[in-house]
């Protein structure tokens, strides 16, 4: 696998990322490398030593933050330790990520015969884990209950010190976020084509050693949730010639060695991958080597722009407003003028293609509903599909007659045109991964076509779509929100690696949410009347929530909601191309 040869050298240059499920679960075959000399094996931040009389519970407390620190192989958590501890203190093979709000619960430790050992003390922490890093610096979303207990004793001098530290790292969720960045690098799609972006996180000190951390991270290929649907154009024996460094002239230089030969086109990618990835941690020209020469033959120094042809124009074009469904009325959010496509039928929910020429309605039939896909300006014709009493809003593939909805809140089925002649036929996904989770009252694919979101058991399910022999599957699926988005109801891309959720909740009605689940983003209630039930979400393009009052918009979370200029009445369900 491309990643067995890089996995020694990440898992020690980032050995404070959360919680780091990696090098225990790293293959056996394979010959690790040793850690490339970085500049965050050098001098850095001079760690802190713990304050004088310290009670073991403030001792384990003040741990738990220094461990944040990875600097010098967390030196600064080291001095937490006795010297035995800190010499033997495996700080590498689990890093998880914990709530604040934990608890610290002294026990004592007992002699041979029940006496309580003065110099001696168990300290249990316990608290709730939100997720764990893996090898390659990903999160993987991972709710529990830990309790996890640490050995501290006397020292000579009155201190205490931790004697049996945990295996790993353990660090909050709000010192994470004060140590580490997150970042994305790139990956291709199968195709070449385009590249995607893979969530990571890299220790934000020293500063000079992050780009080297990203490229590290990059070089040991897509993250598990995104392996099979995503590629690296970049072989799996190339690693970093050299770290990278700063030119005489201010360009970052990026050398990469052992890349072999490879077609001019490939090494485009490659470029791609490099740059976007080193977007969000520099704003330097890049000069990209292969073993000391330029990568492309005709092109030494990168910028973004170099590449943007690289990146998916995934929004809907500017003139494709979106619609909205209202007293089983298809409608435009430009205009309020009625789609005639859809004018002959009780509509109860719909989509547009991204590209605007598609449309696919759920509609009200007898006693149950049916789908209908054609041409927007129409006919829409009937697909076949089992007698069904209720189908998911439909959900459209970015670059193909395809479309998705759930029969009945338990069988996904995939709807393709392969005649190209508005032959609609039906067949069903391997969803079992997602089924498990309950019943899906949501599904929608991501931009790209790479990823689902979904609503399943009352919680925010995401996956990766594969694609094997021609059968569609989702896999990897994960729970996203901690917990923190209680009651969700409906849920959008608005680009490739985050989601907006509408919830039921009055407090956080609406919220914005990574891919991997870490960091979930408020967005203001002001002006909104609970329940949002519906969301409508794209890049470029505002978040539109529908309430008992109307449709509502904004740009940005911070910002208060403002009506749009026609109040459709409450339950309208508003959505863009896509």
């Amino acid at each position: 696998m491309r990643f067995r040869g890089r996995v020694a050298a990440l898992c020690l240059a980032l050995a404070g990322v959360l919680l780091l499920n990696g090098c225990a679960s790293i293959p056996e075959s394979g010959a690790p490398k040793k850690l490339r000399p970085g500049p965050d094996l050098g001098q850095g931040t001079e760690a802190v030593r713990p304050d004088r009389g310290l009670t073991p519970l403030g001792l384990v407390r003040n741990f738990v933050k220094a461990s944040a620190n990875s600097e010098q192989l967390h030196a600064a958590a080291r001095l937490y330790l006795t010297e035995q501890a800190s010499r033997s203190w495996d700080d590498r093979s689990l890093h998880r990520v914990i709530a604040d709000d934990f608890d610290t619960i002294p026990r004592p430790v007992l002699g041979p015969n029940g006496e309580v050992k003065p110099n001696e003390q168990i300290v249990v922490v316990r608290g709730t884990q939100f997720g764990r890093v893996d090898f390659d610096a990903s999160f993987v979303p991972e709710t529990k209950a830990i309790e996890t207990e640490l050995r501290v004793e006397k020292q000579p001098n009155g201190d205490w010190r931790i004697a049996d530290p945990p295996q790993g790292v353990v660090v909050t969720f709000t010192s994470f976020k004060e140590n580490y960045k997150q970042v994305r690098v790139y990956f291709s799609d199968p195709n070449h084509r385009t590249v995607v972006p893979d969530l990571r996180y890299v220790p934000m000190l020293p500063a000079r050693a992050v780009p080297d951390k990203v490229l590290d991270a990059l070089l040991l290929g897509p993250s598990a949730a995104l392996r099979g649907s995503v590629t690296s154009v970049i072989p799996q024996n190339t690693a970093l010639a050299s770290n990278v460094s700063e030119s005489a002239d201010g360009a970052l230089q990026v050398n990469l060695g052992k890349l072999g030969d490879m077609t001019t086109p490939d090494r485009r990618v490659i470029a791609a991958q490099v740059v976007l990835s080193l977007r969000g941690v520099t704003n330097s020209r890049i000069k990209l080597y292969a073993d000391g020469q330029p990568l492309v033959p005709d092109k030494l120094e990168w910028r973004p722009a170099d590449v943007a042809t690289f990146e998916a124009h995934l929004g809907p074009s500017p003139e494709l407003a979106g619609m909205y469904v209202s007293s089983g009325k298809l409608r435009s959010l430009k205009d309020e003028s009625l789609v005639a496509a859809a004018a002959d039928v009780n509509v109860v929910s719909a989509a547009q293609s991204k590209q605007g020429d598609l449309l696919a309605v759920v509609a009200r039939h007898g006693t149950g509903v049916q789908l209908r896909v054609g041409p927007t300006n129409g006919p829409l014709r009937e697909v076949p599909l089992r007698q069904s009493g209720r189908l998911t809003r439909p959900t459209w593939m970015p670059d193909a007659p395809e479309m998705w909805t759930v029969l009945d809140q338990s069988t996904v089925v995939r709807v393709v045109d392969t005649t190209g002649r508005g032959i609609w036929s039906s067949t069903r996904v391997n969803a079992d991964e997602l089924t498990r989770f309950g019943p899906i009252t949501e599904l929608r694919l991501s931009r790209d076509g790479l990823r689902v979101a979904a609503i399943a058991g009352g919680r925010v399910v995401v996956g990766t779509v594969a694609e094997q022999g021609g059968e569609r599957s989702v896999r990897a699926t994960q729970v996203l929100g901690f917990n923190r988005l209680a009651n969700p109801v409906a849920v959008e891309w608005p680009l490739p690696d985050a989601l907006v959720v509408a919830t039921t909740n009055a407090t956080t009605p609406v919220a914005r949410i990574g891919v991997d689940g870490l960091v979930v983003e408020s967005y203001l209630s002001s002006n909104l009347t609970p329940p949002v039930h519906a969301i409508a979400a794209a890049p470029s393009r505002p978040v539109i929530v529908s309430d008992s009052g109307g449709l509502w918009k904004v740009t940005e979370s911070s910002e208060v909601w403002q009506p749009l200029p026609f109040n459709p009445g409450p339950n309208a369900v508003p959505f863009y191309p896509g």
